[in-house]
């Protein structure tokens, strides 16, 4: 059940993500693990808003915040774990998920010790 769940999301997000892509700028899509409450950050100058538990990310550069999973990672760590990633046209596997959530973990714990 979970993985039809998680394939019919990477499916979504396939189709969405070049559409985004070829209209200019940057375009990512997020699905969080569990739905929280709204939030919004900028991060490079992309910026991210969440609601429940999907996550639009929107910019005026052509290119990408990063390599693809520190993107990744960075995004997790300010808005929390996800359970799909996709930007510009790639989607994000669930291996390479796995890893960026972990990462962010411990980059959303130096944030927390920042402040």
């Amino acid at each position: 059940m979970q993985s039809r769940v998680f394939s019919a999301i990477t499916a979504a997000l396939a189709i969405l993500v070049p559409v985004a892509a070829c209209a200019g700028g940057f375009a990512g899509q997020a699905k969080r693990v569990s739905a929280t409450a709204p939030a919004s950050t900028t991060i490079n100058g992309i910026e991210w808003k969440c609601d429940a538990d999907a996550c639009v990310g929107v910019g005026k550069r052509d290119q990408s915040i990063d390599s693809f999973m520190r993107e990744c990672r960075k995004v997790s760590a300010a808005v929390g774990p996800f359970s799909a990633y996709a930007s510009n046209g790639r989607v994000m596997s669930t291996g390479d998920l796995n890893a960026c959530n972990r990462l962010a973990e411990g980059d959303r714990a130096k944030l927390v010790a920042a402040k």
